[in-house]
């Protein structure tokens, strides 16, 4: 099915531009709802049982396919325009209405926006008494002017009933608030008593002006496991996440790096004196304009934490948690699993040293038997490998080592594969933003391949290289100096 640029203007209520579903059952099967606006729901607007699917025989048994990066058969909503000016009125791509229940699955939910003057849930709303399960799904590049640019739990206490959002393996990123009031939770938002459940889940690059990944209000909570946090930005406290005071939340083997805050709190920031849990969990590599570049606040540890810099946070807990070390992560990388995440280098002090409640990591990979990694990236045989050791040679796996390195100009890599395949060779930044594709295409194995790469145009900085060729992977350092 396709629907796109239908539009409700001036209408009371002006719900649902492109389908408007009044209570009852509605499916949705690889369909693309796309440029369509109205006061509410600017794509989809429902108070029934909604059911998204992409899905390329239709049914949920595209996982495999999902995760190896097939999006052919994904619904779309995109492009879709909510321009309410209430606060709870908005969803650019999907609202869900009270007592409306919502199912995503194999859905991209990109480039919606809720603009009207306190327009929230640029992506997705799901109003006081809803709920929503999104799974195999991407929200991404969505903007909203007051709260919850990429998802808005809007509860407001008009109902007993529960308002709720669970995400699996989704992927929320690049949504934004600019310049909202109060401009709260780039990637999510969660008002009032919102109960919001995220497992094996990335939130990347998200901005706002107060929360950048993911805002929880002081009745609300967060269960987060197997997940990423990484990239996000906030104008003021809590880059990655933030908490009001007094919400619940418990993250469990998450890793929290490489978010920034003007203010405090560059990878947390909690308000509460008790309620904020965390286990298991990498919290590193962040960065804040005052207190806490990785934490701000009070914190409960359920033990086997690795928090980088504790300077501006009280962690209570026991004498598993390790602070003021480097985990070695890897740049945001596709290593496996629907969702990217950050592969633990080798050498790292998270390996072989945690204790996950999970049998799984973010990816769907295999924990240790005994003793796990922290965060959400179980590594296979010590971590990802800076070099195997080997020189590239016929018949051989291996990435040697680039020379001149560190570089102003030219910088020359000789690598070699085991069998002939298909091999990309690039270079990425510190937030796992490609920035150089050097080799992409087939190889033979019968002898080492060099290629030069031009890193002149390049940001003084260290950049990570990596070759990858089916599941084989490596890394080398590039450092550019100018």
């Amino acid at each position: 099915v396709r629907l796109d640029k239908n539009w409700i203007q001036d209408g009371a209520p002006g719900n649902g531009g492109g389908l408007h579903s009044g209570g009852g059952d509605v499916t949705i099967t690889r369909g693309i709802i796309a440029d369509n606006m109205a006061v509410e729901g600017g794509g989809l607007w429902t108070n029934g049982t909604l059911t998204i699917n992409g899905g390329a025989d239709g049914d949920n048994d595209d996982d495999d396919d999902a995760e190896d990066g097939d999006r052919s058969f994904f619904t779309v909503l995109s492009g879709n325009e909510a321009s309410g000016d209430e606060a709870g009125i908005g969803g650019g791509g999907l609202y869900v209405e009270t007592g409306g229940m919502a199912s995503v699955r194999y859905t991209l939910i990109n480039g919606n926006t809720a603009n009207g003057t306190a327009g929230s849930g640029g992506g997705v709303l799901v109003a006081d008494g809803a709920s929503a399960t999104l799974a195999f799904s991407e929200v991404t590049g969505n903007t909203a002017n007051r709260a919850g640019a990429g998802i808005e739990l809007f509860d407001d206490g008009s109902t007993d009933d529960e308002t709720t959002v669970s995400l699996r393996q989704v992927y929320v990123a690049n949504n934004v608030i600019d310049e909202g009031a109060p401009g709260n939770g780039g990637g999510l938002h969660a008002g009032g008593a919102g109960a919001v459940d995220v497992s094996m889940s990335t939130f990347a690059n998200n901005g706002a002006v107060e929360g950048g990944g993911l805002w929880i209000n002081a009745a609300g909570s967060l269960t987060m496991g197997n997940s990423t946090v990484t990239g996000n930005s906030s104008d003021t406290d809590g880059g990655g996440i933030y908490d009001n005071g007094g919400a619940s939340i418990a993250l469990s083997s998450v890793t929290v790096a490489l978010n920034s805050a003007d203010n405090d709190g560059g990878g947390l920031f909690s308000a509460s004196t008790d309620m904020f849990t965390v286990q298991n969990t990498i919290v590193a590599d962040n960065s804040a304009g005052g207190m806490g570049p990785d934490c701000s606040g009070t914190f409960d540890s359920d033990g086997y934490n690795l928090i980088g810099d504790a300077t501006g946070c009280t962690v209570n807990g026991d004498d598993t948690d390790t602070d003021g070390q480097n985990p070695m992560l890897a740049p945001l990388a596709a290593n496996g699993g629907f969702t990217p995440t950050h592969a633990l280098m080798e050498g790292s002090p998270a390996i072989d040293s945690g204790d996950s409640a999970f049998d799984v990591d973010q990816r769907g990979m295999t924990r240790s038997m005994s003793p796990d990694d922290r965060g959400a990236y179980e590594t296979e045989g010590g971590g990802t490998s800076t070099s195997t050791g080997e020189e590239p040679q016929a018949g051989a796996f291996a990435l040697g080592t680039p020379q001149p390195n560190p570089s102003a100009g030219r910088t020359r890599v000789t690598f070699s594969v085991a069998e002939a395949a298909p091999v990309e060779l690039a270079l990425f930044n510190v937030l796992g933003q490609r920035v150089l594709t050097a080799f992409e295409g087939p190889v033979s194995a019968t002898a080492p391949q060099t290629v030069d790469l031009d890193v002149s145009g390049l940001a003084s900085g260290v950049y990570v290289l990596r070759l990858m060729s089916g599941g084989d992977v490596e890394t080398r350092q590039v450092t550019v100096v100018r």
